[in-house]
């Protein structure tokens, strides 16, 4: 008599055959993959470190360079931010904000330091002149159709430059780097509500110095 086919286990799996298991590993989110950078970067690789900052360069380029309008400062200020950052990794915690956030947040102080160390504003002032020179132009009404001319982009920027440093920070955050209210608020290290002043300030100034009447809701900036 032949002995019996061998039982096989609900999961189709032989007797005395382990269980099968999916061995392919979980994918690296591009998160987790900065987080390990980060790691690697605390102990001084300094691969790590330059690999950080090719990810991040043209994010932290492009809020410098719309912060300052564009001046002599703009590469001194990225490099400052970076230095800044790197000394300062063991404070960043990746369970309170993401490693861009945390970055966005050393840069903004890096540029508000900036303003505080100006001692005047000459350059601004000679893109005042030039902004007025221009405003009352006929397809100067609004910031969107300022910035839809090539030839007047400079003036927006010139505008920009004028606002009061926090207006201009919230600002650029939102309407530039594109980033939501609830973002910037830690950057910013305040409520949300104080960003949304801030947004409102920002453009009604705009609009006022481009001959537009102001408009809108801090809640809708």
């Amino acid at each position: 008599m032949t002995d019996p086919p061998e039982k096989k286990s609900s999961s189709g799996v032989g007797k005395g055959q382990p269980p099968h298991r999916d061995e392919r590993p979980n994918p690296v989110t591009p998160i987790q993959e900065v987080e390990n950078l980060v790691i690697q970067a605390r102990t001084g690789d300094t691969r790590a470190m330059g690999q950080l900052y090719r990810l991040h360069r043209s994010m932290v380029l492009a809020l410098v360079w719309r912060f300052t309008g564009g001046q002599a400062e703009t590469e001194d200020l990225m490099q400052d931010s970076f230095l800044r950052a790197f000394r300062n990794l063991d404070s960043f915690r990746a369970e309170r904000a993401t490693f861009r956030t945390w970055l966005y947040r050393i840069t903004s102080n890096c540029c508000l330091d900036h303003v505080r160390r100006q001692k005047t504003r000459r350059t601004h002032m000679e893109r005042l002149y030039l902004f007025n020179e221009e405003k009352n132009s006929p397809s100067m009404h609004s910031p969107e159709t300022l910035a839809s001319s090539e030839e007047t982009h400079d003036l927006l920027h010139a505008a920009v430059s004028l606002l009061p440093a926090k207006q201009r920070m919230a600002l650029i955050l939102k309407h530039f780097q594109g980033l939501p209210i609830r973002e910037i608020a830690p950057i910013m290290k305040c409520t949300e509500g104080t960003v949304k002043r801030h947004l409102y300030r920002a453009v009604r100034r705009l609009r006022k110095e481009m001959g537009s009447s102001p408009k809108g809701d801090p809640d809708e900036m």
